[in-house]
């Protein structure tokens, strides 16, 4: 099993929003992380913005406390940078399985 953090953005340009794309990067990003050991995949986004928390919800995440010291960090970084003038911030998980035979 692979232990760590990995950081990276995943958005798509409005001009080619509702066309799969933010899926197949989903997706993708779900295969990346099960094929490096990873049983889980988190993020951080706004929660009440269509394209965000609803959408990740409908690709198998789920909201979930921050647990990790890290998770908590970054809640208090969005502070420190007034993302929560925009919305509520929310941390969503979705569990990746083990890669077959």
């Amino acid at each position: 099993m692979c232990s760590g953090v990995a950081e990276h953005q995943l958005s798509v340009a409005p001009a080619d929003a509702r066309k799969g794309w933010g899926r197949a990067l989903v997706e993708a990003a779900k295969i990346h992380a099960q094929k490096r050991g990873y049983h889980r995949i988190s993020l951080r986004t706004y929660a009440d913005v269509p394209w965000n928390a609803p959408f990740y919800a409908s690709a198998g995440f789920v909201e979930e406390e921050p647990a990790t010291q890290f998770h908590r960090s970054l809640v208090g970084i969005e502070g420190e940078l007034g993302l929560d003038r925009y919305g509520r911030r929310v941390q969503m998980v979705a569990h990746v399985e083990a890669p077959g035979p």
